[in-house]
């Protein structure tokens, strides 16, 4: 029927002959059902047009079609990947208001949209509302939820919501045991995650690669000096579940046994891919290069690399900054440095991050003639020493009783970054200046200067105030932004691009003479 040409068109990403199919129908006296009409949404959504599915919704409501709760929850499923959670806040009332009775869906997708926003707590709000208004959470209610408070740290919630789901005669999928032992190994709760797999080998449900994954991510949140012992047999206990591993596990396994500082095991997984014949990508590559950097290991970290580029995969960015990132740690510096130039030459701009790591390095090194010059170089290429750049470098020369460095460093931070001197900065030396006092033979300097941070912070505050009140007394006009938009409106940028897709052809309802409705994208 007309939705199934709609959807087929949409899938195909043919948005324009989508539109059409609805205008011929309208003109050809078919006019559009709540189906067809959901199509249109759904077709609007997948091109991330939120704007225009919403005017179809619009559409909907002029001709005498009333939305389902299948037509709100499209749009509503595709605001909440885009971030955009206070719009499906306003859509699911609005939804609510039209008599339209939300379902486990509606709530579900609700629940996933505050899920994405980081809003753990109101997600888990969401349950009560569903109990609230008599509908029954069912199983992938439960396993969004504990995916959330999972992914937020809040694994003793996720534990509670799985014990409520069970008690409500809910069985457990693979995917709900994936999620929960997730939160579990989030927290390194290596035991539990251990226990929730082999229920899982009880109810019959075999473990996948997602299972192990888990596995390895705990393993790798235990003391270093467990983490060889306990991940030593990982791929034996995949071969016996009947799980192959990929290039995503064996990432993971370079990951969690660089945490370990030992060279054996992580030569070890390499020799065990080769063995397998497994090939492997850009991303393990990089997981094996960290760890040997984790391992001190820089010449091995060398040869990974060029074992890499000649694999045929091509540096990136984010493959420069893994590979300076080891070199620092295997305290190369002098690589390290010339490495950020090889970088540049190769298009890439080096950000003050990759600075600030070189920095730290080197001060931890006592090499302040070379930070001088780091900094010098920075400030020649227009980088900008921030706040955390020179409060690392403080912190260092506190730890190592710099003091001359010290006084230099928070100089340089009053004169060229006046404004970033807040009250985190403040504590954060003042915490270090009084840990030094706690080591075993630490000078009196270290004293001395706890009480000038003091002074410098009460005169930074003093200073504050008196601009305040300057503003305060030369505003005359009334406080007004034009660019605040009202709450629940896209922001300033995204309204734009919504304005710029309807210009060049969005999805737009005209009414011409003879009342026939068209239908663009």
């Amino acid at each position: 029927g007309c939705r199934e040409l709609i959807l087929a068109l949409g899938r195909a990403r043919d948005m324009e002959r989508a539109a059409l199919v609805a205008t011929r129908s309208e003109q050809c006296g078919r006019l559009l059902n709540v189906q067809a009409f959901t199509a249109l949404v759904e077709v609007a959504c997948r091109a991330g047009r939120w704007k225009q599915a919403e005017d179809v919704i619009g559409q909907m409501e002029e001709a005498g079609v009333q939305p389902n709760a299948v037509t709100y929850t499209a749009l509503m499923n595709s605001l909440g990947k885009a971030g955009q959670w206070r719009r499906v806040e306003k859509l699911f009332a609005r939804m609510a208001e039209s008599g339209v009775q939300p379902d486990a869906v509606a709530y579900t997708t609700l629940m996933d949209a505050y899920g994405r926003a980081k809003e753990w707590d109101a997600a888990e709000r969401v349950l009560g509302a569903m109990k609230a208004g008599g509908v029954e959470p069912n199983v992938i209610t439960y396993t969004t939820l504990i995916d959330i408070l999972g992914k937020h740290g809040q694994w003793h919630r996720a534990e509670e919501a799985l014990e409520e789901m069970q008690s409500k005669g809910l069985e457990p999928d693979r995917v709900t045991y994936n999620v929960v032992m997730d939160a579990l190994a989030r927290a390194g709760k290596l035991a539990e995650v251990r226990e929730a797999m082999e229920r899982m080998r009880q109810r019959r449900l075999r473990p996948d690669k997602y299972t192990y994954t888990s596995l390895v991510l705990a393993i790798g949140r235990q003391p270093r000096s467990r983490i060889a012992a306990e991940a030593a047999n990982v791929l034996a206990e995949m071969k016996a579940d009947g799980v192959k591993p990929d290039q995503f596990i064996y990432s993971a396994l370079f990951n969690t046994l660089g945490r370990s500082g030992r060279l054996e095991p992580v030569a070890a997984l390499e020799e065990a891919v080769e063995r397998e014949g497994a090939r492997m990508d850009r991303e393990t590559y990089l997981a094996a290069l960290d760890a040997y950097g984790r391992c001190g290991e820089w010449e091995l970290c060398e040869s990974t690399w060029e074992r890499m580029l000649e694999d045929g995969f091509n540096p990136s960015k984010g493959a420069y900054a893994v590979r300076f990132h080891a070199l620092c740690r295997c305290r190369q510096w002098p690589r390290a440095k010339a490495l950020l130039a090889e970088m540049r030459a190769a298009g890439f701009p080096v950000g003050s991050k990759l600075y600030t790591s070189l920095l730290s390095g080197l001060a931890k090194e006592r090499s302040w003639g070379l930070v001088g010059e780091v900094l010098q170089a920075m400030r020649a290429k227009a980088l900008h020493v921030d706040t955390f750049t020179y409060t690392r470098l403080i912190v260092e020369a506190v730890r190592t009783e710099e003091w001359t460095q010290m006084d230099a460093l928070m100089e340089q931070m009053k004169t060229g970054n006046p404004t970033g001197r807040d009250s985190k900065y403040f504590d954060t030396i003042r915490e270090a200046l009084v840990m030094q006092q706690l080591e075993e033979g630490a000078s009196n300097e270290a004293r001395i200067r706890v009480k000038r941070i003091i002074a410098e912070e009460a005169a930074a505050k003093q200073g504050e105030t008196r601009d305040e009140e300057h503003t305060a007394r030369s505003d005359s006009a009334p406080d007004f932004n034009p660019h605040v938009e009202p709450a629940g409106q896209l922001n300033q940028q995204t309204d734009g691009e919504a304005e710029e897709l309807v210009s060049n052809g969005g999805l737009v309802a005209e009414v011409p003479r003879e009342e026939v409705k068209v239908f663009r994208f």
